[in-house]
């Protein structure tokens, strides 16, 4: 399997691990032209939002991290 990372640092990729900066909805429709496989996507609310507006999530399992680790971005732009 192979894992690809969204991140803005220049980082070395390997043939298991990719680095990559493109554009997430960009990425995914080209691996699902490429591939006849499920695509996981592991991340946070604004790699998440990105999918969803485009339409490529068909099922989610949310994770939840304490609040502790500092403030974020809210997954579904909800304010409480």
């Amino acid at each position: 399997m192979t894992t690809y990372i969204f991140t803005h640092r220049q980082e070395k990729s390997t043939d298991e691990i990719k680095f990559t900066n493109e554009n997430s909805v960009k990425l995914i429709n080209q691996l699902k032209h490429q591939e006849d496989k499920d695509i996981g996507i592991c991340g946070g609310a604004n790699l998440i939002q990105q999918l969803v507006e485009d339409e490529r999530v068909d099922k989610s399992y949310i994770s939840i991290i304490p609040t502790l680790l500092g403030k974020g971005l809210r997954l579904f732009g909800v304010s409480s």
